[in-house]
């Protein structure tokens, strides 16, 4: 992302981030879920080292994208219970 970080730019770069994240749930793809994380956590440095005077717009964006943010969660906690639903089955085998 570009040193001039713009609520655009930020609700654009975030939203990629938790597409990408979202499919990566539904694949339950480890190496991509990660990379996710590690891309969002890169923006957030970033957002983080804007002087605080100037993130009002920025801080707003990250407020618009809290459903996104949610629907992700919900499919992690989804994708989990899978999981372990899965490995008590096969336990029971």
């Amino acid at each position: 992302m570009p040193t001039t970080m713009t609520k655009d730019l930020l609700l654009e770069t975030l939203r990629a981030i938790l597409e990408e994240e979202r499919e990566a749930i539904r694949r339950l793809d480890s190496v991509a879920m990660d990379r996710a994380s590690d891309a969002k956590e890169t923006v957030l440095a970033e957002l983080h080292a804007i002087p605080f005077d100037d993130r009002g717009p920025l801080i707003e964006a990250l407020a618009e994208l809290q459903p996104e943010l949610r629907h992700n969660m919900i499919l992690f906690v989804h994708a989990a219970a899978c999981i372990a639903e899965a490995r008590r089955d096969a336990r029971r085998r």
